[in-house]
């Protein structure tokens, strides 16, 4: 079985087809894209920013495990070509108030070799 390694700051829920759950809890480490972020004003009085995203910061090397991390943080590691060992959560369980409370996979890179 895969060992996955959470780098997003929340459990990730795992819905599975029994009714079951597979709870990821958070590594403690939290992957993210370096942003830069330029005030642009504001619409209506509601502030405008423009971001320009950088780098992939908090990612460790490929070591065999399955890094789970925020979408923003996968596409950006797949467009750098590593497609192996990134997933992001993949199609949301809601609540009977639409709130996310899990997901029902993992979402692989396009490129990804198995």
């Amino acid at each position: 079985m895969a060992t996955f390694c959470n780098l997003t700051p929340l459990t990730i829920n795992i819905v599975r087809p029994d009714g079951g759950t597979l709870d990821i809890a958070p590594s403690g480490t939290i992957a993210r894209v370096a942003e830069e972020v330029t005030p642009m004003g504001e619409m209506g009085g509601v502030p405008l920013v423009s971001k320009k995203f950088g780098d992939v910061v908090n990612l460790p090397p490929p070591d065999g495990r399955i890094f789970v991390v925020s979408a923003l943080v996968a596409q950006a590691v797949w467009r750098s070509g590593r497609h192996n060992d990134v997933v992001c959560p993949g199609n949301p369980v809601r609540d009977s108030e639409g709130r996310i409370i899990g997901c029902e996979a993992l979402c692989v890179s396009p490129d990804i070799r198995l």
